[in-house]
């Protein structure tokens, strides 16, 4: 069975989402508790997933033309 790019790219996003939210709270920890420095992570991945999804989006639209 093949997989196609819509399912593959926001895999590939959510994982460099993790990636990143892990990687910046462990450099640059608030101090304020888990909770925030687990919700800031979060908030990183998401940002970082929506941004791969949209540099995906323009990509596939800059090869359909």
């Amino acid at each position: 069975m093949a997989v196609g790019p819509g399912i593959v790219i926001p895999l590939i996003a959510i994982v460099l989402g993790i990636i990143a939210g892990v990687l910046i709270m462990r450099e640059y920890p608030l101090n304020q508790g888990r909770f925030a420095d687990v919700a800031a992570g979060a908030f990183i991945a998401v940002v970082v997933f929506g941004m791969v999804l949209l540099t995906s989006a323009y990509i596939a639209l800059l090869v359909a033309k």
